[in-house]
C-alpha cells in the first residue's frame, strides 16, 4: 500500500518500506523557495547527500541516533539526493536500509520542468565568484520562518556541536 498526503502544496509519499516507513518521498518542488514554505514553522535540518557518497552513507549510521533529538525538538529532516535520476532508487534504498526519518527529495525532477536542481547548487555550492564545486556530504538548517539560517551546518556525528547549533532556532 502506498499512501500519498497532501503536504502543503507538494505531495509526500511514504515508503512502502516496514523498516523505513518514517522515510517521506517528496515530489520535487519547481523551486528551493516553494519547498521551503511546506516547512514553515518548523526548524528543518537539510542533509545533501548521494549514494555514492561513502562519508554521506557513514554519517547515515550516526544520524540515526539523533531521531530522538529531533523528535522532541519538533525539527524536521529533509535529504536532498544529488544523484542522477537514474540512481535515485538507489538513493531511496540507502535511505530505507539505514532507517532514517525524514523527507526525500531529489535535486533532479523527471517529470517538470524545475528550478530546484539550480537553487540547490547555487545555495549550497558556488561560492562568491560563482564557482561550482561540489563537496559533499552537506548540511544546512532553515529557521521557523523557512530562512536559510546555517548554509554550512555540523554533521550528525558531531552530536553536540548540531544540538547546540539547533537549539538555536527553537
Amino acid at each position: 500500500m502506498i499512501l500519498v498526503v497532501l503536504f502543503t502544496g507538494l505531495y509526500a509519499q511514504e515508503t512502502t518500506n516496514e523498516k523505513a516507513q518514517s522515510l517521506k518521498i517528496v515530489e520535487t518542488p519547481d523551486s528551493f523557495a516553494e519547498l521551503l514554505k511546506s516547512f514553515k514553522g518548523k526548524v528543518l535540518y537539510i542533509d545533501i547527500m548521494a549514494s555514492f557518497c561513502k562519508p554521506c552513507i557513514s554519517e547515515l549510521k550516526t544520524s540515526e541516533e539523533m531521531d530522538k533529538f529531533f523528535e522532541e525538538k519538533d525539527i524536521q529532516r529533509l535529504f536532498i539526493s544529488l544523484d542522477n535520476p537514474k540512481d535515485i532508487t538507489k538513493c531511496k534504498k540507502i535511505l530505507e536500509d539505514n532507517n532514517v526519518k525524514g523527507y526525500f527529495v531529489s535535486m533532479h525532477s523527471e517529470n517538470k520542468k524545475s528550478e530546484f536542481g539550480g537553487d540547490i547548487l547555487k545555495l549550497f555550492f558556488t561560492d562568491k565568484d560563482g564557482k561550482i564545486g561540489l563537496s559533499i556530504p552537506r548540511y544546512a538548517i532553515v529557521d521557523k520562518t523557512g530562512k536559510l539560517a546555517v548554509s554550512k551546518a555540523a554533521r550528525p556525528s558531531n552530536m553536540e556541536g548540531l544540538k547546540k547549533q539547533l537549539n538555536q532556532y527553537k
